[in-house]
């Protein structure tokens, strides 16, 4: 097999007429530690329809 040819027929060759072509891929990583508390701490932001202590309270029974 010669260097550089593909080793299966299922491919697409594009010519980019020698510019540079970097990879693009989705970084499938978590922080540890930051995951693990998000998993115990509550979004209380006033985006999530709480305007009261009340309305806290009850995000809180609600959650845990």
């Amino acid at each position: 097999m010669a260097p550089g040819k593909p080793t299966t027929s299922d491919f697409e060759l594009v010519d980019c007429e020698g510019r540079t072509i970097l990879p693009g891929f989705i970084d499938a990583h978590c922080h540890l530690r930051a995951f693990a508390e998000s998993l115990v701490t509550l979004d209380l932001r006033p985006t999530d329809g709480l305007s009261s202590i009340a309305d806290i309270k009850a995000a809180i029974r609600i959650c845990h």
